[in-house]
């Protein structure tokens, strides 16, 4: 089955989205000193400065997104099953820095 471009350009772009929350979000808790970096690359870059960290968030995200966009029609199915659970992943960390945002306004 043939799953159609615009539905995977919408999932990138999505993910494109979720990326950029993630990205305020972990600034916001690290920097209120109310979290830490899980991710021990991320952390180490965190640790240098905010705009470091950024940096190495895009080039990891981005080129990930990029080969997702660019083997779109060649594997698209597999692209699309990779896409869709990308979205999820970062779906799920957006509501966890969602419910953490709520929760200290409680």
């Amino acid at each position: 089955m043939r799953i159609p471009l615009r539905v995977i350009k919408y999932l990138l772009s999505s993910l494109i989205l979720l990326t950029l929350f993630d990205l305020v979000a972990t600034i916001y808790w690290i920097s209120s000193g109310l979290a830490t970096e899980a991710n021990p690359i991320l952390a180490n870059a965190i640790e240098k400065s905010y705009i470091f960290f950024a940096i190495v968030k895009f080039v990891f995200a981005f080129t990930g997104i990029y080969l997702l966009d660019r083997f779109k029609t060649k594997r698209n199915k597999l692209i699309f099953d990779a896409s869709v659970l990308m979205v999820l992943i970062y779906s799920c960390v957006a509501i966890w820095h969602l419910f953490g945002f709520f929760t200290c306004l409680l």
